[in-house]
């Protein structure tokens, strides 16, 4: 599996308003909203408002997604974050949260187990300044959690990972908070080990 060759599952450019709520994606059900829609990409809602929407479409072994940021200034409590082996009835899976630290432009990736919608903390990479037009990628490796970053012209970077099996199954999804975040390209699949081309950790 190579986070470069997954499947695209959507452009994120939809201007329909019930898109991410309908058809193959879902609202998570803990969150105010669905991601909105737009031509431009989708995003969050607003701040303090939990926006989110997961695939629902299939289900996914370990599996593995990515998107790209393409507008919207970063600014303290902004984020956005992807999932893999989501259950979204039970609230539990992995989340990947890219994060900004408000200084200097730069975030961090995070990522946690969830259970039962109560987050454990698993692992935070150091921070990464500048976000604009780059690919970020959340990875169940066989039971390593990896957190990936790509540039517009470079090479899949390892952020962060650590070593959980708790689950190995359930759907992909993203959450986020700030109006201004836009994601395009949401990629997909099941996962199987395998090293990411031009890897550098």
């Amino acid at each position: 599996m190579l986070l470069e060759e997954l499947p695209l599952l959507d452009e994120l450019t939809s201007a329909e308003t019930t898109h991410y709520e309908t058809g193959n994606w879902t609202k998570m059900p803990w969150c105010t909203l669905s991601l909105r829609a737009a031509g431009t990409g989708a995003h969050p809602e607003s701040f303090s408002t939990a926006t989110g929407s997961y695939w629902s479409a299939s289900s996914f072994t370990r599996g593995a997604c990515t998107m790209k940021y393409v507008s919207g200034g970063l600014v303290s409590e902004r984020y956005l974050a992807l999932w893999v082996c989501l259950e979204a009835a039970s609230h539990n899976g992995y989340r990947c949260q890219f994060f900004d630290t408000a200084t200097s432009e730069q975030w961090v990736a995070k990522i946690f187990k969830v259970t039962g919608g109560v987050e454990s903390l698993l692992a935070e990479s150091a921070a990464v300044t500048g976000l604009f037009g780059k690919h970020l990628g959340f990875w169940n490796n066989n039971g390593t959690l990896e957190a990936w970053y790509q540039p517009e012209a470079g090479a899949w970077t390892l952020l962060t990972s650590h070593a959980d099996s708790t689950y190995t199954t359930g759907d992909l999804g993203i959450d986020g908070s700030g109006s201004n975040p836009s994601l395009t390209g949401f990629h997909g699949a099941s996962s199987t080990t395998g090293k990411v081309l031009n890897m550098v950790v």
